[in-house]
């Protein structure tokens, strides 16, 4: 047939020329069989004509999914994460791999790592696939810890019978996901079941000793210039590092809410029986629970309440200060 096909009806795609963008943004691209490679350099190109060359002009679903200005979640519209989350870093690798038929089954993205430090530019950064006989398309971001790959996935639906909203995102199970990512960032372990966490009444921290040099970083962070605390003292909010384990694994058992839109919006303490301050050589330990859920129009507010304690002459925990630290999911 002669009839031209498309998945869907949309704007034209902006006049780039996929050579001239390379030679203009020094970008180098490639081909090897049916993957197509394109390699930043020192300089970051545009983030729409990134975005642009890596879509293709034909109208399929990886265009959909990175250049729809939003998403479907349930009865809502969002923003496409896609636009921030694919946005070019320097010394880049964005591989697309193509069926025989020319259409996109992956795009994959490497190095550039979003968290703090050094990474390796081979480090598999985010994973996107389709099958062909499948209209899911999946979305996996990796997050590097102590050498090991922590995947973060997300699940969308291509609906190109609905090209004024193409691509819907898989909300079943999404809350979860998302807690178990942090779960395993966090604490190093896979997430209890939910079950488990539900009927769990108190959260604990591990035994720890307090180290000088943790205490006099924190102290810069926070701008804290005071004199005492660079001999070993902590001051009293360095409790929420002592106890911050307990206390977000409290905050995630506490309800079905998206830790991504999640806002913190306040911590307070209190010293407990006059109990002298935390030192460096402490041996400490916490524990926190659920103390306040509320919920309104807006979201779902939760107060956690955590207590630190600390090992005495025995090794026997005594409480040392209480920390109430309020949250709000939106």
């Amino acid at each position: 047939s002669k009839v031209p096909y498309a998945d869907y009806v949309s704007s034209d795609p902006l006049a780039i020329e996929e050579a001239e963008f390379a030679a203009r943004s020094g970008v180098d691209v490639s081909v090897a069989d049916n993957v197509k490679t394109f390699k930043v350099g020192s300089s970051v190109p545009d983030t729409k004509e990134w975005l642009e060359v890596l879509a293709t002009s034909r109208t399929s679903w990886l265009r959909a999914l990175l250049r729809n200005v939003s998403v479907v979640q349930g009865k809502n519209y969002a923003d496409n994460p896609m636009l921030r989350m694919l946005a070019p870093r320097k010394h880049q690798t964005a591989k697309i791999a193509y069926a025989a038929n020319g259409e996109p089954i992956s795009l994959t993205l490497f190095g550039a790592a979003r968290s703090y430090g050094r990474h390796d530019d081979s480090f598999k950064a985010i994973e996107i696939t389709k099958s062909p006989e499948s209209a899911q398309i999946q979305v996996t971001l990796f997050e590097e810890r102590l050498g090991e790959a922590v995947p973060l996935h997300f699940f969308f639906t291509y609906r190109p019978d609905q090209p004024f909203a193409s691509i819907h995102e898989v909300m079943d199970g999404r809350n979860d996901r998302i807690k178990q990512f942090y779960w395993q960032l966090w604490f190093h372990a896979d997430m209890p079941a939910a079950a488990q966490l539900a009927s769990a009444k108190e959260f604990k921290s591990p035994v720890k000793s307090l180290d000088e040099s943790a205490i006099r970083s924190f102290c810069r962070i926070v701008e804290n210039r005071g004199e005492v605390f660079t001999k070993g003292q902590a001051p009293m909010d360095f409790a929420i590092v002592a106890g911050w384990e307990a206390i977000m694994q409290a905050l995630m058992a506490s309800c079905d809410a998206d830790l991504l839109s999640l806002v913190h919006l306040s911590n307070s303490f209190k010293v407990i029986d006059d109990a002298r301050p935390l030192r460096a050589g402490d041996v400490c330990t916490a524990t926190a629970h659920a103390s306040s859920i509320r919920i309104s129009d807006t979201g779902k507010s939760v107060s956690v309440t955590g207590t630190v304690l600390r090992q005495d002459a025995n090794g026997t925990p005594v409480p040392v200060i209480s920390v109430v630290s309020s949250f709000f999911f939106r």
